[in-house]
């Protein structure tokens, strides 16, 4: 049987960014894959069509495609040591005392095959609510300081894509998949919601990519024009 926990109780501290310090370094190699992707999108699309078809050169011209069909070995990293939440038939797992239990497995287990290095969890909203409350509620035991909670990756995607359509709202950017017959109206709507992940991620995509290609356009149009001939006389 899980102890029980109480949900409201107890003084509350809230550490600040100040107390830890550092700061984050920056990445010089974060835009070379997507680099290469929209290279590739760029080579394919200004070739000629051959009976009304790209030339794709036996590689996908979207970005999974592209970096499923291109990467090696070595670009596999190893399989990562992970837990599952204990089952128990008559525990929700969106309650204080399961998420507590599930936090206190996952920190004794992490401290028995990594001893030293401090639990990363992961769990979707409202599972990340409970887990952030027992941080708050048991610093000694679960605080920031000993363990690490991060929101799902389903719903971070969903929030940038939320607050992203918040920003290009009024701009006509979703009702250019419409025009382009890409999306339907209501899809294309949906676009500026976040609530289609995978359709907004493809609008992200092919947006990227369009830029891409007209700038590279723009480009070769502005070299391939007349400069004119400019003559210095010295005085």
């Amino acid at each position: 049987m899980v102890p029980f926990v109480e949900d409201l109780g107890g003084d509350i501290s809230l550490a600040s960014v100040q107390e830890h310090g550092g700061h984050p370094t920056k990445n010089e190699h974060t835009d070379v894959e997507d680099g290469a992707w929209l290279a590739h999108v760029v080579n394919v699309t200004t070739k000629d069509k051959v009976d009304g078809k790209w030339q794709l050169d036996d590689v996908p011209v979207t970005f999974a495609g592209f970096f499923s069909k291109t990467q090696e070995r070595k670009h596999i990293k190893p399989r990562a040591v992970i837990g599952v939440f204990p089952v128990f038939s008559e525990e929700k797992a969106d309650t204080m005392s399961m998420q507590k239990h599930a936090m206190l497995v996952a920190k004794k287990a992490i401290a028995f095959v990594n001893p030293g290095q401090i639990p990363v969890i992961q769990g979707d909203c409202p599972v990340y609510a409970r887990q952030k409350r027992c941080q708050l509620l048991f610093p000694e035991e679960l605080g920031e300081q000993q363990m690490v909670c991060m929101i799902g990756f389903l719903h971070l995607e969903m929030c940038t894509q939320e607050a992203g359509g918040k920003l290009m709202g009024g701009s006509g950017w979703e009702r250019m998949f419409h025009l382009a017959k890409i999306f339907t109206p209501g899809v294309a709507a949906s676009l500026l919601c976040g609530k289609h992940v995978k359709r907004t991620r493809q609008a992200y995509l092919l947006t990227l990519s369009w830029l891409e290609v007209l700038r590279r356009h723009a480009y070769d149009k502005y070299c391939k024009q007349p400069r004119p001939h400019v003559s210095f006389e010295l005085c």
